[in-house]
């Protein structure tokens, strides 16, 4: 049981921190959200946090961790391609069917991953959604298609978190 006087939620990947920083909350240069301890309370006593961007880089911490713990210096994460298929035997490991979502998501993985001193290995690149025979498969998309869909969370990542590398 705890004492709370306020509760703020992020439902996006990109806070809006006018509550917060209204509130004199500390914010985090690494989640661009609140700052929190590890019962999600930020740095003015009774005012908690929690939404996707915590939980976002909870998820990277548990990743860093199993990599160092077992002495890997690079991960295979994220998986960043767009879900174009719901049959597509892979739409578990990819965030969304939208480029942005991918991106933001993807983006926050590597940063935080990076942070660890592991590498993040942004994959599948680009146009890798099909299961059946994909190995001898030739993914024939138009090049608007290619740029606005397949390619734009690629793009993102590279330009704003700077990932190790691109499988």
């Amino acid at each position: 049981h705890f004492d709370c006087d306020t509760l703020l939620l992020s439902v996006g990947l990109i806070p809006e921190n006018e509550l917060s920083v209204g509130a004199g909350v500390e914010i985090s240069h690494l989640t661009s959200g609140a700052t929190v301890d590890d019962q999600l309370q930020t740095s003015v006593p009774g005012i908690f946090a929690c939404g996707n961007v915590l939980h976002v880089h909870d998820l990277v911490d548990y990743v860093s961790e199993e990599a160092a713990a077992a002495g890997i210096h690079a991960t295979f994460a994220p998986m960043v391609d767009v879900v174009r298929d719901p049959r597509w035997g892979r739409c578990m490991e990819s965030p969304s069917e939208s480029s942005l979502l991918c991106a933001e998501m993807g983006a926050a993985m590597v940063r935080g991953i990076q942070s660890q001193h592991i590498g993040a290995a942004v994959k599948h690149f680009a146009c890798n959604n099909k299961e059946t025979n994909r190995k001898e498969s030739d993914s024939r998309v138009s090049e608007r298609a290619a740029r606005e869909i397949y390619l734009k969370a690629f793009e993102i990542i590279v330009k704003e978190a700077d990932p190790w590398c691109i499988m």
